[in-house]
């Protein structure tokens, strides 16, 4: 399996790496089942939390490295937790906030290769608190709260953006057909970014495009209403119509003849590849497989195309 677009190595060994890093006590880690385990030894303790403990223990090892579609039916069979003293009691036992603020953590995104949330891909998925330490977020796809028993699931944890983190929140996936996860699918593949016609026509007449316009327009390939909807990406990208002006300039600066003509000056005499001759050109990454790599690049990439088919 592997679709989280960039990522270093297929997302089935990773999530073996993941189920083997929390087993052997890497970075002080102590095994989460064993946490569990400790529980059931103690007497007095109230028999539908025990049955319920032994069913987590019986499936750990798949809940941890389980696919997306076998993560959802693991919840549908188990259940939600909504006792909320039970649900915080197994997160501490699993260790998901100390996992977060580990270097399991950082090594988790750090292997998955990938820079900007995909989620939105308008913002980084770290962030640095007051003494320069990386903070990790990640995205539940399955609540936590509600199914705490996922809460270290490899597939269930998306390194995502703070914003994206908290605009989705807990909200219940299970049965949004619509919902695009990020280990399953990419939604660079299922929407189009455009610049509208009046922003187009705003920039003929004054050189720029103007804030508060509808700049931008999101063309929908697939049905991924319950993605533009929470996360607000056709709100979240009409705050970057500055890259209309930039874009649509570098397409007639940079048209086919000269793109052709630096090709020939650089690639052909191996100075440099054309990969980084476009991302010199361009100032981002050209490849779809690379859009995780920096903010914004599947946006650029289709504004790009779009200006390039105007003024080649």
């Amino acid at each position: 399996m592997r679709r989280l677009e960039g990522i270093n190595q297929t997302t089935d060994v990773l999530a073996y790496k993941h189920r083997k890093s929390l087993s052997d006590n890497s970075g002080g880690f102590r095994c989460p089942k064993k946490q569990l385990e400790k529980f059931l030894k103690k007497k007095h303790q109230r028999k539908w939390k025990t049955e319920f403990i032994t069913k987590i223990i019986a499936d750990f090892e798949k809940i941890i490295v389980a696919k997306p579609m076998e993560l959802f039916r693991l919840a549908k069979k188990l259940g939600p937790v909504t006792n909320a003293n039970f649900s915080k009691f197994i997160r501490q036992n699993l260790k998901y906030e100390k996992f977060r603020s580990s270097k399991l953590a950082l090594d988790f995104i750090g292997n998955l290769g990938i820079k900007s949330c995909p989620y939105c891909n308008a913002q980084y998925v770290l962030s640095l608190d007051k003494e320069g330490k990386a903070l990790c977020q990640f995205d539940h796809v399955i609540s936590k709260d509600l199914y705490p028993y996922l809460s270290i699931s490899y597939f269930n944890l998306v390194p995502c953006c703070a914003s994206c983190n908290h605009m989705k929140s807990n909200t219940d996936v299970l049965n949004e057909a619509s919902f695009v996860h990020p280990f399953n699918d990419s939604f660079a593949d299922k929407i189009l970014f455009k610049a509208s016609p009046s922003a187009i026509n705003k920039f003929y007449t004054n050189g720029r495009t103007v804030r508060g316009d509808v700049n931008i327009i999101i063309d929908k390939l697939d049905n991924v209403d319950y993605h533009l909807d929470t996360f607000k990406l056709l709100e979240v990208y009409n705050e970057h119509h500055d890259y209309i002006d930039e874009i649509y300039l570098k397409s007639i600066m940079y048209n086919s003849s000269r793109r052709k003509e630096l090709t020939r000056l650089y690639v052909h005499t191996k100075q440099m590849t054309q990969e980084e001759l476009d991302r010199l050109i361009y100032s981002t990454y050209m490849s779809k497989e690379d859009i995780n790599k920096r903010p914004l690049a599947k946006f650029q990439q289709d504004l790009i195309d779009q200006f390039n088919g105007l003024n080649s």
